[in-house]
């Protein structure tokens, strides 16, 4: 049985230095990337064993050790271990259900959840009964994220970056867990008793506001603008009037609020990876459906683009990312009243924020060059159609022109 719990530490200890030593590097490298994702997994894995081990390790101390001190240890030990595997899960079930509309009802999400808030409720009681500050504090941090943990899965989102800032918080609320471990463990070489409530609760003061004012920042980064700008009514010759978008998070300008917003009764939007080329349209008087189309050319369709020149300010992936789309609405009549709902939907689910404006480019006159102003031999009518991307075009299966 020694032997077992040693090999059982030794794991944990083996855990917990590998959470340690690559918790900063996604914190640091660009959000996405290789080193995110890499050191990311790394992470994930070491507090994943962490938490295994710990409440092996609280069994074995609440049953082998009948004092008081090893009842109280090998209850706050398991209490430890379900705060950091529902913190650990929850930041990494989010990136599973970045495109919800409704609420999640998963088993494991909920359970995990509604586990760690009645730890917490059972260690906030224990905490006022035995006078145990430590119980009493960390109670209230489980409570806080239990409770918030159970209110996210449960509510319909309302941010298309919901994602983005619950897998931020939980991650680093892990990373808090983490330094608390090494600090305690640590405690007696830095002076400190090992249950001192200035060791158990440092990295929470500091990690808590760190995580309120970077969650901040990213809430003001990808928020819409609210300027409103108009399109000049008048064009001169050699401008171009362009549609200028923004996507949450990457490039925000001015919204276009319209007076009347028209949305799809249904609509579902999930990304395509079958890393085909080929697309498909199907337009209907109940609906629309899309089928692995660049969202370039999704935003072109909604907003009768017929020019990608005229796409300014859009981030680069919007030429390479795919996308479903199947959207519902009652008795579509015409072309005019499917495109505010397609607005309506990249506003909802992408973040969509547009304005247009008038600005001078070069162009290029196409002039004939025989003096008689005849046609060259050479030069002859085409069989392809030269309507707007999506509404005309045969190729790749495109052909969304509505009809009653």
């Amino acid at each position: 049985m020694c032997d077992m719990l040693k090999s059982l530490l030794y794991l944990h200890i083996a855990g917990g230095s590998a959470a340690l030593l690559s918790m900063l590097v996604p914190l640091l490298t660009k959000k996405g990337g290789r080193s995110h994702r890499r050191a990311g997994w790394v992470f994930v894995t070491g507090m994943t064993v962490v938490s295994i081990t710990a409440f092996l390790l609280s069994a074995a101390r609440f049953l082998s050790d009948p004092t008081s001190q090893g009842q109280q240890a090998g209850a706050f030990l398991f209490f430890v271990s379900i705060l950091t595997a529902a913190g650990v899960s929850a930041g990494m079930r989010v990136l599973r259900t970045k495109t919800r509309t409704s609420p999640h009802r998963s088993p494991w999400d909920l359970g995990l959840a509604g586990l760690l808030t009645l730890a917490s409720i059972a260690a906030l009681c224990y905490g006022f009964i035995a006078g145990r500050s430590l119980f009493t504090v960390f109670s209230v941090v489980g409570l806080l994220s239990g409770g918030s943990q159970l209110a996210y899965w449960l509510r319909v989102p309302t941010h298309p970056m919901h994602w983005w800032f619950e897998h931020m918080g939980s991650m680093l609320g892990s990373c808090i867990a983490a330094t608390t471990a090494f600090l305690v463990v640590n405690a007696d070489r830095l002076g400190f008793e090992t249950f001192s409530l200035l060791i158990w609760l440092a990295p929470t003061l500091v990690g808590v506001p760190t995580i309120v004012i970077w969650t901040g920042h990213y809430r003001r980064k990808f928020a819409p603008a609210t300027r409103t700008t108009r399109a000049a009514p008048v064009v001169a010759a050699g401008s171009l009037v362009a549609l200028v978008i923004g996507l949450a998070g990457l490039e925000a300008h001015a919204q276009v609020q319209p007076e009347s917003r028209t949305v799809f009764d249904a609509a579902s939007v999930k990304p395509n990876r079958s890393g085909l080329f080929q697309t498909n349209v199907d337009v209907r008087p109940n609906g629309i459906t899309l089928v692995n189309w660049p969202l370039r050319a999704i935003i072109q369709l909604a907003y009768g683009i017929d020019q990608q020149s005229r796409l300014v300010g859009a981030p680069g992936w919007i030429n390479s990312q795919r996308f479903d789309v199947v959207a519902r609405a009652h008795a579509l009549e015409s072309r005019e009243q499917l495109r505010p709902m397609l607005q309506a939907l990249l506003a909802d689910r992408f973040g969509l924020a547009v304005h247009t404006e008038t600005r001078q480019v070069p162009v290029y006159a196409l002039q004939r060059a025989r003096k008689d102003g005849g046609l060259g031999p050479g030069l002859r009518s085409s069989a392809v159609s030269c309507a707007p991307p999506g509404f005309e075009s045969g190729r790749g299966g495109r052909r969304a022109a509505l009809s009653r």
